[in-house]
């Protein structure tokens, strides 16, 4: 998939696939504390993570990308994560929003 200026590839017939759907529980959505811990904590791994809106894919390791989803409060997004440890990768995202960022 490509969005913006960078290409965004996901290879569902890969091992280690894993695909989330999440809730944004954020008064203010997300916004640039939310984005940054999600940008941080996918760096950490190797592995692709992806966060789709309405048809739209973005990088999760990407700040800029994360703040253009405009994700208000209530905006439901499918998290992909493949690769290695993308398993735990996802878990932890997942974490994230439900904690409300607390994490």
């Amino acid at each position: 998939m490509k969005q913006a200026d960078s290409s965004v590839d996901i290879n569902m017939s890969a091992p280690a696939y894993y695909e989330r759907d999440v809730m944004v529980n954020l008064e203010h959505g997300l916004h640039l504390v939310p984005c940054s811990k999600i940008a941080e904590l996918a760096k950490r791994y190797s592995c692709n993570a992806i966060i789709i809106k309405d048809g739209r894919s973005i990088d999760a390791k990407t700040i800029f990308d994360l703040m253009t989803l405009g994700a208000v409060k209530g905006t439901r997004l499918t998290l992909h994560c493949q690769g290695e440890k993308a398993d735990e990768l996802i878990e932890k995202l997942v974490a994230l929003f439900e904690s409300d960022f607390q994490a």
